[in-house]
């Protein structure tokens, strides 16, 4: 992990956050605190709240690790892409579980 920090850098760097354009179809405004909206198209939610509710019921969102990862990965696509099928692992394609950096 610390190959990615420069530790020669200067440190004279600045970070503007911005909101996704997502927040303008919801109750959380961002400009209602001064932020800006990141630029580009408004995003639009594929779904609403209720259609998450459903296909995450039962899902343990209190702590990190609780949800199955791969459940919770179909659930977001099946949400996400619709009809596309999910990707299958191709013959001999490295799941990264060996991989230990």
């Amino acid at each position: 992990m610390s190959d990615v920090f420069d530790i020669t850098s200067s440190g004279s760097w600045t970070y503007d956050a911005v909101a996704s354009t997502i927040l303008t179809t919801t109750t959380l405004s961002a400009a209602d605190i001064g932020a800006k909206y990141a630029r580009g198209p408004a995003v639009v939610p594929k779904h609403d709240a209720t259609y998450w509710d459903q296909v995450t019921r039962g899902f343990d969102f209190s702590d990190a690790d609780r949800v199955p990862p791969d459940l919770y990965n179909k659930v977001l696509w099946a949400g996400l892409k619709g009809g596309q099928p999910y990707p299958a692992l191709r013959r001999g394609q490295n799941t990264g579980a060996a991989d230990s950096h």
